[in-house]
């Protein structure tokens, strides 16, 4: 896991970049999405059609728009996404993060507030909509994320198999 600034998990709709081999790129506090782009492409050109629409552009490129932890904006899923892997672990990050404060950003207090992290709805966009592999905090974990991010999470919300396994069947009859 890599240490994150903790106002980050609260921002509701520009956290971060995540690059096509799943590097995590944060945004400053006080910048939106397109404020990076350049800076993500490392001199590559945005094709015309996308360059009104920066943000559109790099995702169309491969990589993964972060708003929050519980969204992301992706151009497909691909195999052993490395996007949606390091996506877990900051979903992962920021749910530990929040069960411990007790307290939820307030994009998230007025509707989930009395629900376990764990179940927060999730939302991933791809070209073709929202993708539906993955609609809660725990699926995304323990769907996409590492064997660490599971272990942490597991450890933090003192999850056992049984718990487990119900979960992977509800992935798995949707």
């Amino acid at each position: 896991m890599l240490p994150r600034v903790p106002e980050i998990y609260e921002r509701a709709s520009s956290a971060a970049w995540i690059t096509p081999e799943g590097v995590f790129e944060p945004l400053g506090s006080d910048s939106i999405h397109d404020d990076l782009v350049r800076y993500l492409l490392k001199g590559r050109q945005l094709p015309e059609a996308d360059k009104f629409y920066p943000s559109r552009g790099a995702v169309n490129m491969g990589f993964a728009k972060v708003s929050n932890p519980c969204t992301i904006s992706i151009d497909k899923i691909r195999n052993n996404d490395p996007r949606l892997k390091t996506m877990a672990g900051f979903a992962a990050e920021a749910i530990i993060a929040f069960d411990k404060s007790e307290t939820a950003p307030d994009w998230l207090k007025t509707s989930y507030r009395h629900q376990s992290p764990l179940n927060w709805p999730v939302t991933i966009y791809t070209h073709n909509g929202i993708d539906e592999m993955a609609r809660h905090v725990d699926e995304l974990i323990f769907g996409y994320g590492s064997k660490e991010t599971q272990a942490l999470v597991k450890a933090h919300f003192k999850m056992n198999e049984s718990v487990i396994r119900k979960l992977l069947k509800r992935m798995l009859t949707g």
